[in-house]
């Protein structure tokens, strides 16, 4: 048989796709990224850019990122996260399976150290003089500082100066009055207890002890102590329409949410405060440093939260 003769056999046609068309077959698609498949997915929905803005309430620069998977774009690793979930619910798909293809193809990894700039770990022929001339200059100031104490010991020691008595204290008569004690000041806060790290596994009754011990202090504490102090930016509700104000110590971001849909998106600075809206009932509350962020309720502190997630009616909002 010539191996060279034309094959007269039609080609294979290629495989039909089994199943249906869906968003979630789209965005989960086998090689095809993340940002690649949500964008696949949202054009099947029939959705523009500016309709899962107004879903998620997050910039249309980070979903444009997302969607092409320039993750130096965005904000630090866990507001990524939070972002292609929140973009995922917005679409109906599964933002667990969708935070789990991001890490996979974008996995975390710790970037090295980088080597210091302008060491030389090359000898310097001149470090030796330096060296010796710093040994020399200190050897000098030692034999000038014995020289000074020898000629010092040989003259004597200095006069002492004449001191006047001093006169006699003229004694009081009569009384004296003294005003009443100042107030705190406005500014005073009363410092959170610490707590050592790890103690609740270690010894579960210690820390139900410090934790009693440091709710007994804060009930003797003065009022004026527990009281919201503003120290920054307020965003969120007017004051006259929110009972619950949330402060941060320290960089934290809150996402309010209803179910899978996003209510609003603060990110605080140390001092920064947000009004939650009012009534709180079937809004959840996601926190990424909730230990940093204190609580009031018509202005009287509350405690710090507990957990990432926290239903807002529980706050007493």
């Amino acid at each position: 048989m010539d191996s060279d003769a034309p094959d007269d056999r039609e080609p294979t046609p290629p495989p039909e796709p089994a199943g249906p068309v869906t968003a979630e077959s789209l965005a989960f698609a086998p090689g095809v990224s993340l940002g690649a498949g949500l964008k696949a997915a949202r054009e099947h929905l029939g959705l523009t850019l500016d309709d899962v803005i107004a879903t998620t309430k997050v910039r249309g620069a980070y979903l444009t990122a997302i969607e092409a998977m320039d993750l130096d774009k965005l904000p630090s690793r866990p507001f990524t996260v939070g972002y292609v979930r929140a973009y995922a619910e917005a679409l109906g798909l599964d933002p667990s399976r969708a935070v789990a293809q991001l890490r996979q193809d974008a996995p975390e990894e710790r970037p090295d150290l980088p080597n210091p700039i302008g060491v030389d770990n090359d000898s310097d022929p001149r470090r030796g003089l330096l060296i010796a001339a710093g040994l020399v200059i200190l050897a000098a100031i030692f034999i000038w500082n014995i020289a000074q104490h020898a000629l010092n010991d040989r003259t004597g020691p200095a006069p002492s100066a004449v001191v006047k008595s001093a006169p006699d204290a003229q004694p009081v008569t009569g009384y004296v009055e003294l005003g009443s004690s100042l107030p705190p000041p406005v500014e005073a806060t009363l410092p959170k207890p610490y707590l050592t790290p790890g103690l609740e596994k270690a010894d579960p009754a210690a820390a139900a002890e410090a934790e009693a011990a440091a709710a007994e202090a804060l009930k003797e504490a003065p009022q004026v102590a527990r009281q919201f102090v503003v120290r920054g930016k307020i965003y969120g509700s007017p004051a006259d329409q929110s009972h619950l104000t949330l402060q941060a110590r320290g960089n934290v971001t809150l996402v309010l949410r209803r179910g899978p849909q996003v209510v609003d998106i603060a990110t605080l600075k140390d001092g920064e405060a947000y009004r939650a809206p009012t009534p709180a009932a079937g809004i959840l509350l996601d926190a990424s440093m909730p230990s940093s962020v204190d609580y009031y309720v018509d202005g009287a502190w509350r405690g710090a939260l507990k957990d990432s997630t926290t239903p807002l009616g529980s706050l007493g909002g």
